[in-house]
């Protein structure tokens, strides 16, 4: 939980994991992203991070803001 959302992972098919983000409510709750593999979430300031990795990309540091732009 940070600055009032709660981020989470969620997933539809083995291996396809997206970033979500919600403030409690059904239209505060989005996908943020893909994020495959996610590891350790950590607030900090005004944004989430952590680490996820890809095949394509390997392991990456990745934040949000909890919008998609700023995923």
């Amino acid at each position: 939980v940070m600055g009032g959302r709660l981020y989470f992972m969620s997933t539809d098919a083995p291996g396809h994991y997206s970033l979500c983000a919600t403030d409690g409510t059904y239209q505060g709750t989005h996908v943020l992203g893909m994020a495959p593999d996610t590891l350790h979430f950590r607030g900090a300031g005004d944004r989430v991070y952590f680490n996820a990795g890809s095949p394509e990309h390997g392991r990456e540091l990745w934040s949000s803001d909890g919008t998609v732009e700023g995923t």
